[in-house]
């Protein structure tokens, strides 16, 4: 790993070693933004003929598509970590409240996730719509300033998010590695309908 990159990437995760899917995620997450914020860019200026159409219509596809994809990929991700905490904490290793915790990240996190979903699958097809004559151009507009703002919104969200996780989850395989007598917590987490 590059001295540069390490060390940004250390600055979000302290203590993880090497490169990690959060760290891809965020990273991702980010160059996805950006391109997002130039497509829309693009489109006022394919509007004043400032670049051609066919350019905004595949960085409009294009990114949203990559978007979509990392999105999902961090609904998996907490997804798949929230599990293996909650594994570690039955077990008495760790305490219970790291695994609410992670709980709360997905219950805060994934409905932003599907609203940013849904607002860049439409914003593509409402362009196509406009290009057919049959929706209005503000629709479009509207529809891609909107997608922007909420993945900008889930991007940033998500970084802190990853960022307490990644600290949960280097807690729970620190912990893991230990002993259950060396551990010293006894509370497992109570099964999923005894708390809501």
């Amino acid at each position: 790993m590059a001295p540069a990159f390490s060390g940004f990437f250390h600055r979000w995760f302290p203590k993880a070693k090497g490169v990690t899917v959060a760290g891809f995620l965020n990273i991702f997450g980010i160059l996805c933004a950006i391109a997002l914020t130039a497509s829309l860019v693009m489109g006022y200026m394919a509007h004043l003929g400032i670049v051609s159409i066919s350019t905004h219509v595949v960085i409009g596809v294009v990114t949203p598509l990559a978007a979509i994809l990392g999105l999902s990929i961090l609904m998996f991700y907490f997804i798949a970590t929230g599990s293996a905490v909650k594994d570690v904490a039955k077990r008495g290793l760790v305490n219970r409240d790291s695994y609410y915790e992670t709980r709360s990240f997905k219950k805060q996190l994934f409905p932003l996730i599907i609203a940013a979903i849904a607002l860049l699958m439409a914003t593509p097809v409402l362009g196509a719509a406009f290009d057919a004559r049959k929706a209005p151009l503000i629709i479009h507009s509207l529809s891609g300033w909107a997608a922007l703002a909420v993945y900008w919104f889930t991007a940033i969200r998500g970084m802190d998010y990853l960022k307490r996780n990644m600290e949960i989850l280097n807690e729970a395989s620190v912990a893991s590695d230990k002993p259950e007598a060396e551990a010293g917590v006894t509370k497992g987490v109570e099964s999923e309908g005894s708390k809501s």
